[in-house]
């Protein structure tokens, strides 16, 4: 959620210093997220399962950014950069916003596991 807003500020930003500012926001969050999702993978996954797992993970973090590019670069040859990365930043937001109780219920229920 807060690389996305981040990106968000980055494609309305005024200038160069805040551009590099807001881009590093982004890569140290997008990073952060990476590397946290890979994290509970291998820490929830059944060692037997693991390697399958983290290749299904690889796949997701390689090809959903990929396939994100695809559309909001067919998007911006119609109307703009500004459009699509502030709606692809929007749902981004949505969904996080509407996924927090089933995250936090899931915190709930690995808490009274361990």
């Amino acid at each position: 959620a807060l690389a996305a807003a981040g990106l968000a500020g980055l494609v309305v930003s005024p200038g160069a210093w805040t551009d590099a500012a807001m881009a590093a926001f982004v890569g140290f969050f997008v990073t952060r997220g990476v590397i946290g999702t890979q994290t509970f993978v291998q820490l929830r996954t059944a060692d037997a399962m693991r390697g399958r797992a983290l290749s299904v993970h690889g796949l997701v973090s390689r090809g959903s950014p990929a396939l994100g590019a695809l559309g909001t670069g067919w998007a911006y040859d119609l109307v703009g950069l500004t459009l699509p990365v502030l709606l692809a930043s929007g749902l981004v937001l949505v969904t996080v916003a509407l996924s927090l109780p089933a995250i936090r219920a899931l915190g709930e229920v690995t808490a009274t596991d361990d």
